[in-house]
């Protein structure tokens, strides 16, 4: 056997009136949830819906916002079912943002395999797992699950009450008829697409006898063009056979040339040479000419020259040795001069040491009287006196400004007594009398302040100016102490002095003597014969020029001798030259002439050579001109082929759209319709059959009726009346309610095969005012279902007879509890 979706357990955490983790387990059988109105019975089913396929946005849909538990930031729902023997945990969060609630990322334990999800794949795994139908992954709700496993009692009346066309639309939807109306909205689409194909495929198939007429003129154009290719190619194939005949004497004529060109330069070149060398010949024959005439006016100069007997070494030994004696004698007489001179400075400063050493002693005679000791104790006296009387004066002004504040408070108590009413402290009034026996004493107290403060005045005056006297006498004698010092300091000075006159005297002497034996030197100095020495100088230099002068030009002589010796052979070789090239030259003119006279008799063969050359590449240049329009008109042929394929193409396709549209027409929507018909009427069928049954076991009234009309709207037949709804009992409409739904799960299962939620039914509260003995057929009806797992919500303990399990749902303060 095949085993469908059972639920084994759900746990809450924060949700709706859930407030800690809570776990409640479901058995195989029929199990009822039985508590009183708002115990959270409901949330228990809300919870499992939002396990399997988290929240929405339609009205139907769970919220996110009416799940979480108030005052909670997050909640989830745990829900263990079973699917083929495969033990599937799903868990789903819910998370408080600022933005509002969402779902958190959830996950699936299959076999105990974890994998986590989002929320929108894990929506679309578990469509996968209850084999609902894809297209539901998309959608917000999902009315499979709704209408065959749980409806919520309020949406089931919604189903009821709601308008014919849309209930249609409902149920064309649950039981995928829907499709069958896209499939025909497609087919529509199609009809429209392959119409406009063909009127397309028409357009492009309609000159296609004019493209092959067009296609066979192109391909005779290009047939008469290869002929013409043809000729054309046979001709240049004929001018490059006479055109390689003629090259070997054209390349001979070319050689010709290139060697009368040469010849030419070679003439051309030799002639400047000539040229050359005729100039070269002329400035040769000038230059020596020139160094002839120079020759001979030089060897006249020296002829000239007369040399002395002494030899030219001897003469410049001669300049040496009196040059240096001159220089000597110069050296020495200015050393003595300034040794003279030093004598002589030292004696003035001698003399002058005399007359300082006069005032010297005049100096220190005047100033041996001072006494430094005498003038320092004379100033501690000095001073001791003026601190004496500073502190003195220092005391009388304290002194004074005393009687100064004393006679400010007195004062100040007159005038304070006189406008004084009653005493600050006794708060007694104060009399005339006693202001005028206070201000007495006070004006007595002030007169006596001012006398002794006038005795202070005349006192700091006396001490004043004996202040002013001591700082006098102060200042007086403190100069006499700085001038003993600048004494002390002056007398070591002019000690100095007088020592080192006496130095001095005794160097006298000494200095008298040398100044005398330098003068002597001097004179001897003085007698050196320097005129005639001089002369000596300027005689030994005029005979060393005249050797210099003898020298240089022997040496201009012999360098013009041998200047003129490699002129004159230079000019020989330069004649013979010229002659050479004469006689070479006229070899190089006439085989000029021959050449000439062979390019005259060659000059026709090039010229037919050029015509045949200019005839060739007229010849190409036409080839390539007709190859050009060939290669287009062969383009204008492939597009045409092309072209022509394309709307044979067209046609072809043309021809398949037309049989497709009929095919689509006349065979397909019809046939889709058919099927679509027959699906209904089976759905209407057995949902019809199955809504009477039902409703016959539930309400055992031979006088009251019930079918569907083709809208699956109810319809109540009362003594052969038809009825409204709201003529109906309050258990009738129940039961009413019930056996719709009922119908309508079983022909959902029915149907849409495959869904793995056919042995699990969900009622909530299907008996809301039922009689005792409608109750006993709900028993009947439970028994004849045979689901594996069927969860009933009500809060009428008459339920419990009815059940296998029961879970008790109470509320209290806390929240909701669960007991069993």
């Amino acid at each position: 056997m095949f085993w469908k979706m059972i639920i084994k357990y759900v746990k809450l955490r924060n949700i709706r009136s859930y407030s800690s983790s809570i776990k409640i387990e479901f058995q195989e059988g029929r199990t009822l949830l039985l508590g009183d109105i708002g115990s959270g019975k409901s949330s228990i089913l809300q919870a499992i819906e939002f396990a399997l396929f988290g929240t929405g946005t339609s009205s139907e849909s769970v919220k996110g916002s009416s799940l979480l538990r108030r005052g909670s930031k997050k909640g989830s729902v745990e829900l263990c079912i079973e699917v083929s023997k495969k033990e599937i945990i799903i868990w789903r969060g819910l998370e408080k943002a600022s933005t509002g609630i969402k779902q958190s990322n959830g996950y699936l334990i299959i076999n105990g395999e974890k994998q986590a999800y989002t929320p929108v794949e894990l929506k679309t795994r578990i469509i996968e797992i209850l084999n609902y139908p894809r297209e539901l992954a998309s959608k917000s709700k999902s009315p499979v699950f709704r209408f065959t496993v749980y409806t919520p009692q309020e949406q089931m009346k919604q189903i009821l009450n709601m308008g014919s066309d849309e209930r249609v639309d409902t149920f064309r939807k649950i039981f995928q008829i829907e499709k069958y109306k896209r499939i025909k909205e497609n087919s529509q689409a199609l009809r429209s697409f392959l119409r406009e194909k063909i009127e397309y495929s028409k357009g492009l198939s309609q000159d296609i006898s004019e493209k092959k007429e067009e296609l066979k003129t192109l391909l005779k154009k290009i047939s008469e063009r290869k002929e013409s290719l043809k000729a054309i190619r046979e001709s240049i194939v004929e001018k490059k056979e006479n055109l390689k005949k003629i090259e070997s004497e054209v390349e001979l004529l070319k050689k010709k040339k290139e060697e009368l060109s040469s010849i030419q330069q070679q003439l051309a070149s030799a002639f400047s040479k000539a040229s050359g060398l005729g100039s070269r010949a002329s400035e040769l024959r000038e230059s020596i000419q020139a160094n002839e005439s120079e020759v001979e006016k030089s060897s006249q100069k020296l002829k000239e020259i007369k040399l002395p007997e002494v030899k030219e070494q001897e003469l410049r030994q001669q300049y040496k040795r009196i040059s240096g004696e001159i220089a000597e004698a110069n050296a020495s007489k200015a050393t003595l001069h300034e040794k003279l001179q030093q004598v002589k400075n030292s004696l003035q400063e001698v003399e002058s040491s005399k007359k300082d050493c006069e005032d010297a002693k005049s100096q220190l005679s005047k100033i041996e009287h001072f006494d430094i000791d005498a003038s320092r104790r004379k100033l501690e006296e000095i001073k001791k006196i003026e601190k004496s009387l500073g502190e003195k004066l220092a005391s009388i002004e304290k002194e004074l400004f005393s009687c100064r504040s004393q006679v400010e408070k007195e004062e100040q108590l007159a005038e304070k007594v006189s406008r004084m009413d009653s005493c600050p402290l006794c708060k007694q009034p104060v009399g005339e009398s006693h202001k005028q026996e206070i201000c007495e004493k006070s004006a007595e107290a002030k007169k006596k302040l001012k006398e002794k403060m006038g005795q202070l005045e005349k006192d700091q005056s006396g001490f004043k100016q004996e202040l002013e006297k001591a700082s006098e006498q102060s200042a007086l004698a403190a100069k006499q102490v700085e001038q003993a010092l600048i004494s002390s300091e002056k007398k070591e000075q002019l000690k100095n002095a007088l020592y080192n006159y006496e130095k001095a005297l005794s160097k006298e002497k000494d200095l008298k003597e040398s100044l005398q034996k330098t003068q002597r030197e001097i004179e001897k100095a003085e007698s050196y014969p320097f005129e005639k020495k001089m002369q000596e100088l300027e005689d030994i230099d005029a005979s060393l020029r005249a050797f210099s002068e003898h020298s240089k030009l022997s040496a201009l002589i012999s360098e013009k001798q041998k200047q003129l010796g490699l002129a004159k052979k230079a000019l020989e070789q330069a004649r013979a030259d010229i002659k050479e090239l004469n006689k070479s030259n006229l070899s190089l003119k006439e085989k000029e002439d021959l050449l000439k006279k062979e390019i005259r008799e060659k000059e026709p063969a090039e010229k037919d050579f050029v015509s045949q050359k200019e005839a060739l590449s007229e010849l190409n240049s036409k080839e390539k001109m007709i190859l050009e329009i060939a290669k287009e008109d062969e383009e204008k042929a492939e597009k045409a082929r092309v072209q022509i394929s394309e709307k044979e193409k067209a046609k072809a396709e043309m021809e398949r759209s037309r049989k497709i549209l009929s095919w689509s027409s006349e065979v397909f929507i019809p046939m889709v319709e058919n099927i679509e018909k027959h699906l209904f009427a089976r759905v209407y069928n057995e949902f019809d059959a199955l809504f009477r049954e039902w409703f016959e076991m539930l309400v055992e009234d031979e006088s009251i009726k019930v079918r569907l009309d083709p809208t699956f709207t109810p319809i109540i037949v009362q003594n052969g009346y038809d009825a409204d709804v709201s003529d109906l009992s309050g258990g009738e409409k129940t039961s009413l309610a019930l056996a719709y739904r009922l119908s309508l799960n079983q022909v959902i299962n029915d149907v849409i095969s495959g869904i793995n939620t056919k042995d699990i039914l969900i009622l909530d509260e299907p008996t809301d005012g039922f009689s005792t003995e409608q109750m006993d057929r709900v028993r009947d009806v439970l028994d004849r279902l045979k689901i594996r797992q069927v969860i009933i919500v009500s809060h009428e303990s008459k339920m419990e007879s009815l059940v296998d399990y029961r879970i008790r749902v109470s509320k209290d303060s806390g929240g909701s509890i669960i007991s069993a």
